[in-house]
């Protein structure tokens, strides 16, 4: 193919090339409906306190395709400054898929918290957030789209057959004196 039948058929090349792969840009989903609020619930059911360690049972209800992250804080009534993040601990908790009716946390609370849990007012707020998926693949279709379209321009914008170019005139000569 010659570039004179490119040029000839570039207004052709840019609607079927460009078009598609403007559209493929769009992100439906910031014109798709926002989620409902009650998609994710959770729940804690049992909180019992052994010796060394606490098992809090909770329920979550959530697609059981995604993954979650939990997380969980003791807190104390009457007392806004006393937040204490559960770190050490194991079973249904941090990164995972952990949907379901059962889920569990061991916290070995001496761990984490040096003090004495004396004393009545303490409970557990835990907190649920849906982990987004990577956006590598968005990434590596925009650097292809903007190879391609790179390249479309750079053969929609060449030079035209037959075209002169034209060069800057001389400079004026110097006024005698």
């Amino acid at each position: 193919m010659t570039i004179s039948r490119i040029f000839r058929l570039r207004k052709g090349v840019v609607t079927v090339v460009m078009l598609p792969l403007l559209l493929w840009c769009v992100d439906l989903h910031a014109f798709a409906a926002m989620p409902r609020q009650d998609e994710i619930k959770v729940t804690i059911r049992t909180v019992e306190v052994k010796p060394s360690f606490i098992v809090v049972t909770y329920e979550l209800v959530a697609p059981a395709s995604e993954s979650y992250e939990v997380n969980l804080v003791l807190l104390r009534e009457g007392n806004a400054s006393f937040r204490v993040p559960v770190r050490s601990a194991s079973g249904d908790i941090g990164e995972g898929k952990h949907p379901g009716a059962a889920r569990q946390v061991r916290w070995e609370y001496a761990k984490d918290y040096a003090g004495t849990l004396a004393g009545d007012g303490y409970y557990f707020e835990i907190t649920v957030t849906k982990v987004s998926g990577s956006n590598l693949l968005y990434y590596i279709g925009l650097g292809g789209l903007a190879v391609v379209g790179g390249a479309v321009a750079l053969l929609a914008g060449g030079k035209k057959s037959g075209a002169t170019t034209s060069e800057l005139p001389a400079p004026p000569g110097r006024p005698s004196q």
